[in-house]
């Protein structure tokens, strides 16, 4: 995948501080210039060529978050406008959609959601949480795509959220799946990497607020010719370190 050049637009600093570090951790993103008003971003913008902005509504300067976007369309016919912002009120929404841009998205994402955001951008549909699509249900101009953390982890990392859940040690979970307890180590670290969460307990709780691991179909079945339980539950020993 070609690495995507990310221009940052946000008045908040220790939210910039973050963004950044999101940025900088995801070898597929490439942090091209950050700044708190629109006319700097119009500067860095025709420097740099970005093929996404992050843009807050509320922006430093004499130029606002609309205007911006509009700028920007008109400067680079390819850029993708990607908002992120404090103000979720239908009428806001709504008007960004209609300005063209790619996505709007409330400052409580993390970073494996806002990292994925960035990317799907690139495939020209709108990037919604599933509160924002909800609130602007109705005719919108082009397909919705809503953030969902199963987007964001392959097969066996779901899989290996369900077996960590029923209590599964990296060494049962390495047995399952058939492979390396390295290996299953591994997919253990990319999963709360991926999560953007410290600890598996807190990947647990997410993983269960979110649907990831409640009333699935799991590959334990095909893998060992058992039949697993459909709802996996928080067990103790699932909260240890794996």
């Amino acid at each position: 995948m070609a690495i995507i050049r990310v221009l940052i637009v946000e008045t908040q600093g220790f939210l910039r501080l973050g963004l950044e570090s999101i940025l900088r951790e995801d070898k597929e993103l490439e942090l091209v210039g950050v700044t708190t008003s629109g006319e700097q971003a119009l500067c860095l913008a025709r420097q740099h060529q970005p093929h996404v902005v992050m843009l807050d509504l509320i922006l430093a300067g004499t130029i606002n978050g609309f205007e911006l976007i509009t700028h920007f369309k008109r400067l680079l016919s390819g850029i993708r406008v990607l908002i992120v912002t404090s103000l979720v009120q239908r009428k806001l929404i709504r008007r960004a959609l209609r300005a063209g841009v790619a996505g709007y998205l409330p400052k409580d994402v993390n970073g494996a959601e806002l990292s994925w955001a960035i990317k799907a951008t690139q495939e020209r549909s709108i990037i919604l949480t599933p509160h924002l699509t909800d609130l602007v249900a109705g005719k919108l101009p082009v397909e919705v795509r809503t953030i969902h953390p199963s987007g964001m982890l392959g097969v066996w990392e779901l899989e290996i959220l369900r077996l960590v859940a029923r209590g599964k040690s990296s060494r049962e979970i390495a047995q399952v799946l058939a492979v390396e307890e390295l290996t299953a180590r591994k997919h253990l670290r990319n999963i709360l990497t991926k999560l953007n969460l410290p600890t598996w307990p807190q990947a647990l709780v997410y993983a269960h607020n979110h649907n990831l691991i409640e009333g699935e179909k799991s590959l334990e079945g095909d893998l060992t010719g058992s039949r697993t339980e459909a709802s996996p539950r928080l067990s103790r020993k699932s909260s240890a370190q794996l």
